[in-house]
């Protein structure tokens, strides 16, 4: 009896619901067997293979490689989404096959055909053996699907699944076949992959304490309110830029939240911010781990192909947590088609989710930009180059979106973009100490809201330069307008959450902020804020706490520290305050300066504010500070009441006016100033908004 035994890469395929196929419609079935065959048969002779036989619906072939295996499996399934589809499983192992007398044996047949029944139609799954051989090839994505127990296997075996663009990975739900999925003790996690668990480990303990459920929980002044977990809240992660033109990642990243922005207009998805979903580009890590660390359900992931005006995009919708792809689409356009490629993806995303689109949602997702397509890149580059919020990058930014308006006076969220840049250089304070910045920026927003009633961006400027004048009640109104526009918008969040924690609305903007990190969880401004706002709550240990966290984060990040040294100015800490800047290599800013100033002010060190008025600096409200520092609380008061109907938005909330409190004379001044007009209506307003 002659016997023979080699070592291959043994692919197992197989048509799911042959059975009911053929007794629905012989024809139909039999057709698909055909072609089924003949795809086989072409991807085998193209990848050094062999067909050894087929069973009926069922296929069993062997390749010299597993990298031969995985391309003839990958061309396979591309080649059977086409009409007419089949629906076909794969598996792929590295065993012996014995042929004994023209039959077919061995143990790596049969673990590759339990494989395969694990599977669902466009799938492809591989053993752990397989990974290793594969591991260095790019062009495969691979995700692990977790351990099974396979019959006549003495060990649970891992197995993975190809995750590439247009291939369905399933769910645990899904894979009913010959194998039992068994949860592996982390005693008995192999050595090699103990750092990945810890790293998985210590990520999810960060994020925890950072979004919620540790630091968020104990706090004692915030509204108890749980973080909602909701079943239709999604992440656009960065498309991958597949061209060949060089400097096309604005377009790729712009493509991206373009989308990101169509989806956030459909109300009953939970959306992550751009921000938060670009810390993702490039990232090795399996959608389940990203969607952890978001806090969503679905992924949108995808790639963008730009050669001159022909544009490519292929994008999936997959359901993290199951690990099952949803929907995928590839779409080949124009350049000029590109607003309504975009509408049609969240649309189809929409679809799939069952989330029904509007009138009015409809109406918003068929907003055109602009008709100007190098107007429309160059505010692509615009948005792309002032991500890290410095000097350069917003000078960069202004000239790109100055260059756009150029060609396109109309085009609105250009002029919204210049105005947000001018506010930002102002209140970063790269610019000197001039009101005209807010002025400029707020001429600019009511400039676009002639030509588009329904920006966010604008209101949210709005505020924040109405919140800088002193004008509260008019800052709460364009912050509601903005969220009506857009509730998940973080930055507008944010601001408005400082506009309430200025008010000493402390539960109510501590709402806020934790609203503003579930949507923007990577946001070194958000987390900044929310420093500064527990500094000033007189939580100075969460404070010191979420700044050591937010550091393990953002490392060295600048808005990170400049809010970190509010910790010690609130606690009254001078010299360490001055100690701080130098170890942290923080720039002696104007405004650093005067918070040390102010410092010094509230420990009465006259001697010491002597030594920086002397050095040549001026600062804001200096003779106010000078009577505090005299403790001449009368001098503050006729100072205070001179600048009516202004005031300063930190009145109630900075420790410079602590001495003012129990004055009987502050309340009558509460009552004159701003403070006094206070509608809480508008406040009660944006929380329900937000509540909804």
């Amino acid at each position: 009896m002659p016997q023979s035994r080699r070592l291959a890469a043994i692919m197992f395929a197989d048509i799911a619901g042959y059975t009911a196929m053929m007794q629905r419609n012989e024809k139909e079935g039999l057709a698909k067997v055909h072609r089924f065959s003949e795809v086989m048969e072409a991807a085998a002779a193209s990848n050094n293979g062999e067909i050894l036989e087929f069973r009926g619906d069922g296929c069993l072939a062997v390749f010299k490689s597993a990298v031969e295996a995985m391309h003839a499996a990958k061309s396979i399934q591309e080649s059977l989404k086409e009409e007419p589809k089949v629906p076909l499983r794969i598996g792929i192992h590295i065993g012996d096959i014995v042929f004994t007398d023209g039959n077919i044996y061995g143990d790596g047949v049969n673990l590759a055909s339990r494989v395969e029944s694990m599977g669902v139609p466009g799938s492809i799954l591989v053993t752990e053996r397989v990974i290793h051989d594969v591991k260095s090839h790019p062009e495969f994505e691979m995700t692990s699907l977790g351990n099974f127990q396979f019959k006549n296997v003495e060990k649970p075996m891992e197995v993975f699944a190809l995750a590439n663009e247009g291939f369905v990975v399933p769910g645990p739900e899904q894979m009913q076949g010959k194998g039992e999925k068994v949860d592996l003790s982390f005693s008995s996690t192999p050595k090699h992959k103990l750092p990945k668990v810890m790293g998985v480990l210590a990520i999810g303990l960060l994020l925890l304490s950072l979004t919620g459920w540790g630091i968020f929980s104990r706090s004692t002044k915030q509204m108890d309110v749980e973080i909602e977990q909701l079943e239709k809240s999604i992440a656009v992660l960065p498309f991958s830029n597949k061209s060949q033109e060089a400097d096309t990642d604005y377009f790729s990243d712009g493509i991206t939240e373009d989308i990101l922005i169509q989806l956030s207009k459909l109300s009953g998805l939970k959306v992550i911010s751009q921000t938060s979903a670009m810390r993702y580009k490039g990232s090795d890590k399996n959608l389940g781990e990203i969607a952890e660390e978001l806090h969503v359900n679905y992924v949108v992931r995808g790639s963008i192909r730009k050669q001159g005006d022909q544009i490519r995009i292929s994008t999936q919708l997959v359901h993290a947590k199951e690990d099952v792809n949803v929907w995928a689409e590839q779409y080949d356009f124009e350049l000029k088609d590109v607003f309504a490629i975009q509408k049609e993806v969240a649309r189809n995303i929409a679809r799939e989710l069952q989330n029904k689109i509007s009138p009015e949602e409809e109406q918003k997702l068929n907003e055109q930009l602009t008709d100007n397509l190098e107007a429309y890149q160059l505010y692509l580059r615009g948005r792309l180059v002032i991500q890290d919020r410095s000097f350069e990058s917003l000078k960069a930014g202004e000239k790109l979106f100055q260059e756009a308006l150029e060609l396109d006076s109309h085009f609105a969220h250009a002029k919204a973009e210049l105005a947000n840049i001018i506010y930002l250089l102002r209140n970063y304070n790269f610019v000197p100490d001039s009101l005209k910045y807010y002025d400029r920026a707020f001429e600019l927003s009511q400039e676009v809201l002639q030509l588009n009633p329904n920006i966010a961006r604008v209101y949210e400027i709005m505020g924040s330069v109405s919140r800088q004048r002193g004008h509260f009640n008019k800052a709460l109104s364009y912050f509601k307008r903005a969220l009506e526009i857009d509730p998940q918008d973080g930055y507008t969040l944010q601001r408005a959450a400082i506009q309430l924690h200025g008010l000493r609305k402390e539960e109510e903007a501590m709402f806020l902020i934790r609203k503003a990190l579930e949507t923007n969880p990577f946001s070194p401004v958000i987390h900044g804020v929310y420093i500064r706002m527990l500094a000033q709550n007189q939580e100075y240990e969460l404070a010191k706490e979420q700044f050591d966290l937010a550091l393990k984060l953002f490392p060295n990040n600048k808005t990170i520290l400049w809010h970190g040294r509010v910790i010690l100015s609130a606690q009254g800490k001078c010299d360490e305050l001055a100690e701080y800047y130098k170890n942290w290599q923080i720039d002696s800013t104007q405004s650093s300066l005067f918070m040390l100033f102010k410092c010094y002010c509230t420990q009465e060190n006259v001697p010491q504010l002597r030594k920086y008025l002397v050095e040549g600096n001026s600062f804001p409200s200096e003779d106010l500070l000078l009577a505090r520092a005299n403790h001449d609380i009368d001098r503050m008061f006729a100072i205070l009441i001179n600048k009516l109907p202004a005031t300063d938005i930190h009145l109630l909330i900075d420790p410079v006016f602590d001495i003012l409190q129990d004055d009987p004379r502050f309340e009558a001044y509460l009552r004159q100033s701003p403070f006094g007009q206070l509608n809480d209506a508008d406040v009660e307003a944006i929380l329900e908004l937000i509540r909804s």
